[in-house]
C-alpha cells in the first residue's frame, strides 16, 4: 500500500499547518504552557467527499474480486471518521434463496474474532482480575503439566498467548475443524500434552490455540462463560446488537451460507457450531456492527485522547495496537515513489505494519470453511475498510488493498496536524525579538542547558550572521508550523533569499530551546 507522502521515519518534516503571525512578546514564561495537551486534527473539511468520489471505482474493485474468486457474495464498507460512509452487497448469501447480502446480513468473520478476545482480556486487566504478565497457568492448572522445550523456560503468560508467542506451532487449518469443540475437550487436549515449535517468548508463530486458551482465562478471571462475558462487557458496550455467537440464533437475521469453490461448483460447507475455540475465530456479526467496532478502534487516536465510550480505555484501545512480535520485514516493491520498506509485527489479536511513509495499518483477516474476512484501517487518516465473503478462505485482503491504495492515491488525505502551542508561540516570537544581534540580555534564560555547551555563543552569532547576510533585508516572519507541542519550524522572507528556522524544546516542566537549527532554504 502506497502514499504520496514524505517518509516519515527519516524526514522529521512532515506536518503543515498555517496559523496567525504571533506578536510580538515580552520575557518568555512557559511555566502553564503544558498544562494541557493539544491533539493533533483533521483540517481537511471534505474528507468524506473525497472518499465518495472513488467508490465507484473500489465497487468495481471488489465485483471483479468476486468474479475471480467465484465468490457467492460479499458485503464491504468504508468507515471515515467514526462513521460507516459506504457500503456495497453483491451476489446471493444463498444459492438456494438468491437474496442479496447488505450491511445486515450476517457472516462468520474468522480469525478477526481474535481482537474481540484481546479486548475482553485488557478489560479484565482495567477490572483488576488479572494481568497481562500473569502465567497462563494461574488460571488454566492443566498449563501447570506442560513439559517446554528448555530446562530454563518460564510458564507461558498471557502476553505471549495474546502476541503469539507462547511456542505453539502454527495451527492453520487444524484449528478450523476444533472450532466447536467443548471446554472440556479443549482442556483435557491441554492436560495430555502441546507440543511446541520454538521456546515460548522466543519469536512469533500463529497460534489459534492461544487464543482458545484466551477463553479459558477470561472463563475463569470472570467467573462466568466466554460468550457470556463478551455479550455483556464487549458486544453490548459496543452497540454490536445484531452479532451472534452460535449460527443458530440468527433468527429472523439473513445469514450468509458458506460454501466452497470445487470442481467448477458451489459445494455448501457445514457451519460448525460454537464451542471452546469460537474465542479465536467463531464470532458471527453484520457489517453496519463491525463498523461499531471498526470505528471504535480508530477512535482511540490520536494519542492523548480522553477516553472513549465503550468497554475499556483509550489506553487499553491503543495497547492492543501496538508492535509487540516482530513478523518479518520487507518492501512494497510497487510503491509509486520506488521500493518501500515495511515492517510488521503482532499486537494484541491484531497485526501492526509500517510503510517507508510512515503510514501504520492495523489489520486482520479470517478464514474458515465457508468464509474469508479482512479488516484494515489507517490511524493517521482515519479511515477502514472490512469486507466479508462466504466462500472458504476467500482472500478479501486483495480487493481490500487494491481500493485502499487508490484511496491512497488519488483522495488526497490528508493527516492530522498539530494546533501551535502556546510554547512555540513564545519562543519563536523571542527569537524573532533575539535574532540575528543576540545581545547579552535574560534572554539567554530561553536556552537549555547544554545549548551554549554544544556550541558557543560567540560562533552561533558568526554562523547566524552569515545566513542573515545571504538572505538581505527581513520582509517577514512566516507562521510556525509545528510538529508536536514542543518542536516545530517557522521561515524568515528576505528580500534576497529565505532561511528556515528549526527548534526543538527541553523536557523541563518549563521548556526551553536545546536545539537551534538556521539554514538557508
Amino acid at each position: 500500500m502506497k502514499a504520496n507522502l514524505l517518509c516519515a521515519l527519516t524526514i522529521a518534516f512532515v506536518l503543515l499547518v498555517r496559523c496567525k503571525n504571533p506578536p510580538s512578546t515580552g520575557p518568555v514564561s512557559t511555566s502553564n504552557e503544558q498544562e494541557e495537551y493539544q491533539m493533533p486534527v483533521f483540517t481537511q473539511t471534505d474528507r468524506t467527499a473525497r472518499i465518495l468520489a472513488l467508490v465507484s471505482q473500489i465497487d468495481s474493485i471488489f465485483e471483479n474480486n468476486a468474479r475471480d474468486q467465484h465468490l457467492p457474495s460479499y458485503v464491504y464498507g468504508i468507515v471515515l471518521d467514526g462513521q460507516l460512509i459506504h457500503q456495497q452487497g453483491w451476489g446471493e448469501l444463498n444459492l438456494t434463496g438468491h437474496q442479496k447480502p447488505d450491511g445486515k446480513t450476517l457472516y462468520r468473520v474468522a480469525s478477526m474474532t481474535k481482537s474481540l478476545t484481546a479486548m475482553a482480556i485488557l478489560k479484565l486487566q482495567e477490572d483488576g482480575k488479572l494481568k497481562v504478565q500473569d502465567a497462563a497457568e494461574k488460571y488454566i492448572p492443566e498449563l501447570k503439566g506442560l513439559a517446554y522445550p528448555t530446562s530454563n523456560t518460564s510458564p507461558i503468560t498471557i502476553h505471549q498467548l495474546l502476541t503469539m508467542t507462547a511456542g505453539f506451532p502454527e495451527d492453520n487449518p487444524w484449528a478450523d475443524r476444533q472450532l466447536q469443540d467443548s471446554d472440556e475437550e479443549l482442556l483435557r487436549f491441554v492436560q495430555q500434552g502441546v507440543s511446541f515449535s520454538t521456546p515460548p517468548g522466543t519469536g512469533f508463530e500463529y497460534s489459534n490455540l492461544g487464543f482458545a486458551l484466551l477463553g479459558q482465562v477470561i472463563i475463569k478471571a470472570s467467573g462466568m462463560p466466554y460468550r457470556q462475558y463478551m455479550n455483556e462487557y464487549i458486544l453490548g458496550p459496543l452497540g454490536m446488537t445484531h452479532s451472534i455467537w452460535d449460527y443458530e440464533d440468527a433468527g429472523q437475521t439473513p445469514l450468509a451460507i458458506g460454501y466452497r469453490w470445487e470442481e467448477e461448483q458451489w459445494k455448501e460447507e457445514p457451519i460448525l457450531k460454537d464451542g471452546a475455540y469460537a474465542c479465536m475465530g467463531g464470532f458471527i456479526s453484520t457489517l453496519e456492527d463491525w463498523a461499531r467496532y471498526e470505528a471504535y478502534l480508530l477512535g482511540c487516536w490520536p494519542t492523548g485522547s480522553a477516553g472513549l465510550p465503550g468497554p475499556v480505555s483509550a489506553e487499553s484501545v491503543r495497547a492492543m495496537q501496538q508492535p509487540y512480535a516482530l513478523r518479518g520485514i520487507g518492501q512494497d516493491l510497487d510503491d509509486p515513489e520506488g521500493p518501500c520498506g515495511r515492517a510488521a509485527f503482532y499486537g494484541y489479536g491484531l497485526g501492526w505494519s509500517q510503510d517507508c511513509h510512515g503510514l501504520t495499518y492495523i489489520a486482520h483477516s479470517g478464514g474458515l470453511p465457508g468464509y474469508g474476512s479482512v479488516h484494515l484501517f489507517i490511524p493517521e487518516l482515519g479511515i477502514g475498510l472490512m469486507a466479508f465473503a462466504n466462500r472458504t478462505y476467500a482472500g478479501m485482503g486483495n480487493p481490500v488493498n487494491k481500493s485502499l491504495d487508490l484511496i491512497l492515491q488519488k483522495a488526497g488525505l490528508e493527516r492530522r496536524v498539530f494546533p501551535v502551542s502556546p510554547v512555540l508561540v513564545k519562543l519563536q516570537s523571542a527569537l524573532v525579538d533575539l535574532l540575528p544581534a543576540w545581545p547579552d540580555s535574560p534572554q539567554d534564560s530561553l536556552f537549555a542547558e547544554n545549548f551554549f555547551l554544544d556550541k558557543s555563543k560567540s560562533l552561533r552569532k558568526v554562523d547566524l550572521q552569515g545566513v542573515f547576510d545571504q538572505i538581505g533585508t527581513v520582509d517577514s516572519i512566516g507562521t510556525m508550523t509545528p510538529y508536536n507541542q514542543l518542536r516545530g519550524r517557522y521561515t524568515i522572507y528576505g528580500s534576497k533569499a529565505n532561511a528556515r528556522v528549526f527548534f526543538t524544546c527541553s523536557p523541563e516542566a518549563s521548556p526551553k530551546i536545546q536545539m537551534l537549527d538556521v539554514r538557508l532554504e
